[in-house]
């Protein structure tokens, strides 16, 4: 527990502005000092899932409002993702057009929404990886010389 300083020597001997917060009684100042930790711990182990997931740190906790779809194959996408959030399914798959050879479509992005979303409503968590990553660890899973295989 944090300790609360002296009424009267944060008021200068006034009564000080005081809240009520519903979770933890009367606070002092404009907000609730425990609200703000638990807001604070819960943002950085939200993070933290998210970085497990194989995220890089700019496309954690993102949501479908802050995605833009200013192109017809982003609106389907987006439609995709969230059937596959309502579903049942385990693999999702995103791959950019031939035609505009598929960089800064907003694949990684609609899949690092997809994983949180997945998180927030249905507490599973999911991982994130490219096609040649998923490939370079299943060659190295891959034991040359016997052929046996490890687990990845």
């Amino acid at each position: 527990m944090f300790p609360i300083p002296d009424i009267a020597e944060m008021s200068g001997g006034a009564d000080p502005e005081t809240i009520r917060c519903d979770h933890h009684g009367l606070q002092y100042g404009s907000v609730c000092y425990v609200c703000e930790i638990e807001r604070d711990r819960n943002r950085k182990a939200m993070f933290a899932k998210c970085e497990s997931m194989g995220l890089a740190p700019k496309f954690h906790c993102m949501r479908f409002d802050g995605y833009w779809t200013d192109m017809p194959g982003q609106i389907e996408a987006v439609k995709a993702a969230r059937e596959f959030i309502a579903g049942e399914h385990l693999v999702m798959v995103f791959r950019g057009s031939e035609s505009e050879k598929g960089f800064g479509t907003g694949k990684t992005t609609l899949a690092a929404i997809v994983l949180y979303e997945m998180l927030l409503q249905k507490r599973i968590l999911g991982m994130y990886s490219t096609a040649s990553r998923l490939l370079a660890k299943l060659k190295d899973s891959i034991d040359a010389k016997s052929g046996n295989t490890q687990q990845i």
